[in-house]
């Protein structure tokens, strides 16, 4: 419809006309590009929100998942510094189930749960850097160090 008025302004030779057509395009195109502009803006927020959702709900349920390792840690390291105080003092355990119970707890090791999915979502796919709150970047990277420095 509009490429049909221009013609007809050419052939009419009406420079003014063609000049409004041609501004109402560019001015068509431009308001098309910022309404394009905006919604992925927000469709970037909106997933911005859904990804920090499931990683509070994942965090929250690894700290459960977790406390019960802290408490099994805390129980060995316990045994281990009673290993340690008998062997430095030269008096052994007072029976061969002691020493197996604080022998155990030297060579148990607990284990890091794993990561949760949505954060390695974020570290595989190179996402993290989308997330706008530079403090919750900063988090999850003192996260996977910390989680590299447990690991080894």
């Amino acid at each position: 419809m509009i490429l049909r008025r221009v013609i007809d302004h050419f052939r009419k030779q009406e420079w003014t006309a063609i000049a409004i057509d041609f501004l109402i395009v560019v001015i068509g195109v431009f308001i098309g590009i910022q309404v394009s502009n905006l919604n992925a803006e927000r469709a970037a927020r909106v997933e911005e929100a859904r990804i920090i959702d499931r990683l509070h709900t994942e965090f929250v349920d690894l700290r459960e998942q977790t406390k019960p390792r802290i408490a099994r840690i805390e129980t060995y390291a316990r045994r281990t510094g009673k290993l340690i105080d008998h062997i430095r003092s030269g008096v052994p355990p007072a029976t061969d189930s002691e020493m197996r119970t604080y022998l155990d707890a030297v060579w148990s090791n607990s284990g890091l749960p794993p990561a949760p999915a949505s954060y390695l979502e974020l570290i595989n796919s190179g996402s993290i850097a989308r997330l706008s709150d530079p403090e919750l970047r900063a988090a999850l990277t003192r996260y996977a160090q910390r989680n590299e420095v447990a690991a080894t």
